[in-house]
């Protein structure tokens, strides 16, 4: 088995080479040109790091588009949430309309509503 295991090299195989760079002295690289391009990366852009599983490789990805990734997670939270309580009221509601306007919407069995007990 390989450094990188059949799906780390899979994955590998998969990707497009965009070019080589060197770490420079203060840490720094060079981004090649191709890749700039491609992915729309500007003089000023925010890239945030992540590191991959097994400190295998680091994985760039513009502030941009995790600011937009969050909102729309955020956005569909909400939904979900807003449907939530939508459930929540309309199982109230079928509670307390149900036969007499009492309990849970349940009827009463046979045997409470002929009962010979005293109250």
């Amino acid at each position: 088995m390989t450094l990188l295991g059949v799906n780390g090299l899979t994955a590998l195989l998969k990707a497009r080479f965009l070019g080589a760079t060197t770490v420079g002295e203060r840490g720094q690289i060079v981004i090649p040109a191709e890749a700039r391009r491609e992915y729309g990366l500007e003089f000023g852009d925010k890239v945030l790091v992540f590191g991959r599983h097994q400190k295998m490789g680091l994985l760039l990805v513009k502030d941009e588009i995790i600011a937009r990734y969050v909102d729309e997670t955020l956005a569909e939270l909400s939904g979900l949430e807003k449907l939530l309580e939508n459930r929540g009221v309309d199982r109230a509601a079928r509670g307390r309309s149900g036969p007499g306007g009492k309990g849970k919407g349940r009827s009463p069995s046979p045997a409470a509503a002929t009962s010979d007990h005293p109250d």
